[in-house]
Order: C-alpha cells, then sequence, then structure tokens
C-alpha cells in the first residue's frame, strides 16, 4: 500500500475543515493519564529546556549591552577628564589675589 503525501486528506476531511481542539478546563493537565506530580515534574522538565536552550542567546544580549554600557562610560570619563585637565591649566595661569590690606 502506498503511503499519502504529506498534508494529503482525503475529500470529506478536506471539506470539514481543519479539526478544533476542545477547549481544555483550568487545572486540567495535558495528559489526562499521568499522575499530577509527574504531569508536574515533566511540565518542569520542559521549562528548564526551553530555559537552557535560550539562555546563550540572553547571555549574548547581556554582553552586548555591557560591552556598549563600558564604552559610553569610558568616552565619557574621558570627556570629563579632557574638560578637567582645560580647567585647571587656566585656573593655573592666574595670579593669586592680592592678601587684602589690614585697616589702620
Amino acid at each position: 500500500m502506498a503511503s499519502a503525501p504529506p498534508g494529503w486528506a482525503p475529500a470529506s476531511a478536506q471539506a470539514r475543515g481543519p479539526r478544533s481542539r476542545r477547549p481544555r478546563r483550568a487545572g486540567r493537565s495535558r495528559s489526562p493519564g499521568l499522575p499530577p506530580r509527574l504531569a508536574a515534574r515533566r511540565a518542569a522538565t520542559v521549562l528548564h529546556r526551553r530555559f537552557w536552550a535560550t539562555l546563550p542567546a540572553r547571555l549574548r544580549l547581556l554582553r552586548t549591552v555591557t560591552l556598549l554600557l563600558t564604552v559610553a562610560l569610558a568616552l565619557l570619563l574621558g570627556l570629563a577628564g579632557l574638560a578637567a585637565t582645560g580647567t585647571w591649566d587656566t585656573v593655573a595661569g592666574r595670579d593669586a589675589p592680592a592678601p587684602p590690606v589690614p585697616p589702620t
């Protein structure tokens, strides 16, 4: 018997359209045959794998943001240093004020 190509369905199934899923009630597990503790453990495992699968992308983003903030801080500190150097050069070039003359 030859197998059907992927995505093929009999005419009667095509006429009905896609099968709609029955909405789940709150609190019902996806696998009703499993005990609740095992179903919760399976869900925790899925979440754990999804977290570790996306962690490298989050770390790359964190590294990029950290690098950008470090460069911005270095530029700001460099500009502040140049401005402070120029300020102290102008102050050093001034004469000291004369001491006040005591009244006689």
